[in-house]
């Protein structure tokens, strides 16, 4: 059997698919298939694929009508994968030299479910690495040894990115494990199923995935467009980890990404000038309102890692017209306490109040 299957979604990526194809075409680990996706591609694209594939075998070119997301594009590919494992990489990312050899080898050690490792960001235009340890709650507890992720102490659940890991292919096989129709966030989806489902993971200390931070913000682009998708996958994450084999555990700690999840797309989005924020705070409202309602208890005893305790109660309790009100009394009063000493500021007016 093949030893990994790579599966690469793409969509008008020709400026950086070279560099993505060069990365895997020239691994250490010889012993894989390349299975590429084109999703209804407009540039040169599908070109560049059949080229490399004329030059090596091991390249396999699926299309994808009607331009149906990455999401259906890695559906698609895992149906097919001969591999015995599967690594996700995106069209405009590249992988370091020996990573598929490493990534191999970790999860075969321990025959493990899933293995993590670190990804680091490639700025286009500076051209500088930085890591992204976004393994390091993971190493702090075990390094390089199999374990539970719900032996996991703290919450763990954070940048879901389905392409910083190793999955084993029966895993994702044997319990469906696939991305939901959502064009944006669908990798938090993916990776909630991972740890619902998972029985042993472990992690390789080493970055080993370059993710491109491109200047046209794509990104941003993408999530403003398909900001709803934030709102939705939250019903469904939350539904897949009550059901979990280990609901009792896993919940506390997805109860808290959510929540950071909701509180951070919130201020990021607010710096975006024709972003609709009524439309998502009141989403967010709902949904934050219902967690706090029936959850009070479990998100107060970790309220030490919400990031913005203040603004989750405040979201929670106040309706959009509620809330702006809110926001207007602050600008117009605002009360500082420092030490033993209040400082007021009215309408542009200062008082200072010592307290006895």
């Amino acid at each position: 059997m093949t030893k990994i299957s790579i599966i690469i979604p793409i969509f008008n990526a020709e400026k950086y698919l070279k560099e993505c194809l060069d990365s895997i075409v020239g691994q250490s680990l010889k012993d894989i298939e390349i299975i590429c996706i084109d999703d209804c591609s407009t540039d040169n694209s599908y070109t560049i694929l059949q080229e490399y594939a004329q030059k090596d075998e091991r390249i396999k070119i699926l299309k994808q009508e009607n331009n149906q997301g990455p999401g259906a594009a890695r559906n698609r590919a895992i149906d097919v994968a001969k591999g015995k494992n599967i690594m996700f990489i995106d069209a405009d990312d590249f992988f370091e030299q020996d990573a598929l050899a490493n990534a191999y080898n970790q999860i075969s050690k321990n025959n493990d479910d899933m293995v993590y490792f670190d990804l680091q960001y490639y700025d286009e235009t500076s051209k500088e690495v930085t890591r992204h340890n976004l393994t390091n709650i993971f190493r702090k507890y075990f390094n390089g040894q199999s374990f539970h992720l719900y032996d996991i102490p703290e919450p763990f659940v954070q940048a879901g990115y389905s392409v910083y890991k190793i999955y084993k292919t029966e895993f994702l096989k044997k319990n469906n494990i696939k991305f939901p129709d959502e064009r944006f966030a669908e990798d938090s989806v993916f990776y909630i199923q991972c740890i619902a489902n998972s029985d042993k993971v472990s992690v390789l200390d080493k970055s080993m995935y370059n993710y491109r931070k491109l200047n046209n913000s794509a990104t941003t682009i993408s999530a403003t467009k398909n900001w709803m998708n934030i709102c939705t996958i939250g019903e469904k994450n939350l539904n897949i980890m009550q059901n979990s084999k280990q609901a009792e555990k896993y919940l506390p700690k997805y109860l808290i990404y959510r929540i950071n999840q909701l509180l951070y797309w919130y201020e990021y989005w607010s710096q975006i000038k024709d972003f609709d924020k009524k439309a998502y705070y009141q989403k967010m409202h709902k949904e934050l309102k219902i967690l706090d309602k029936k959850y009070s208890k479990i998100i107060s005893a970790n309220k030490k890692y919400i990031y913005d305790w203040a603004n989750y109660k405040c979201f929670s309790k106040q309706e959009w017209n509620c809330y702006l009100v809110t926001k207007f009394a602050q600008k117009l009063f605002l009360v500082k306490k420092i030490d033993n000493c209040i400082k007021i500021n009215i309408l542009g007016i200062k008082i200072k109040c010592n307290k006895k």
